[in-house]
């Protein structure tokens, strides 16, 4: 009886111990704040795929794998990021941050609902650069527009008012800025912008 209770004391001590040294899981990507663009049923397409803030635990590597095929992609310090990846719609991509576990995203299919009208408002420059930002201005039948940075992966998202938006996002002269509209998805069409 006695040996058994000093087993258990033994046991119980090493229970306690400080674990404080012990690496914790990394967080996993939210899917919830990941957008994907939609791709033809059944059928393989460049599919892109966006994390607004949040959609990771900051500044890393994303990874995604679809159809055979991985990319990778920086994630900011706001956990946003882009990428471009082929993708079967229907199908799902596979995300990891930092070599986390891996999430499913799936691929919505096209709807090929009548196309949308996303561009510039007539007589207003549709995107201007300064002190390391990139404002966009357009106008769009829709309640809000994600904008990314394809070359850095910073994401912001944006509300639409009287058909017109203004997004604004970190960038430089040269970079490309893509401009989605935001329905749950990335929409079926977007909308490619330099950055002068």
């Amino acid at each position: 009886m006695r040996r058994r209770a000093l087993l258990w004391a033994v046991l119980l001590a090493a229970g306690c111990e400080d674990q404080s040294g012990l690496p914790l899981p990394v967080p996993i990507p939210d899917v919830a704040q990941i957008r994907s663009s939609r791709a033809e049923l059944g059928q393989v397409q460049t599919v892109q795929v966006v994390g607004l803030p949040g959609a990771v635990s900051g500044a890393g590597a994303v990874s995604a794998s679809a159809e055979g095929v991985k990319v990778d992609a920086p994630a900011t310090a706001g956990g946003t990021f882009a990428l471009s990846i082929a993708a079967r719609g229907g199908g799902t991509i596979a995300l990891s941050y930092a070599g986390s576990a891996t999430v499913k995203l799936v691929v919505p299919a096209m709807t090929h609902a009548p196309a949308v009208a996303l561009g510039p408002i007539d007589g207003v420059p549709p995107i201007a650069a300064a002190a390391g930002k990139v404002t966009v201005r357009g106008r769009v039948d829709a309640a809000a527009v994600i904008g990314a940075n394809l070359d850095t992966g910073d994401v912001a998202a944006a509300p639409v008012s009287s058909g017109t938006f203004s997004l604004e996002l970190p960038g430089q002269s040269g970079q490309r800025i893509r401009v989605f509209i935001d329905d749950g998805t990335l929409g079926d069409i977007g909308w490619d912008l330099s950055v002068p």
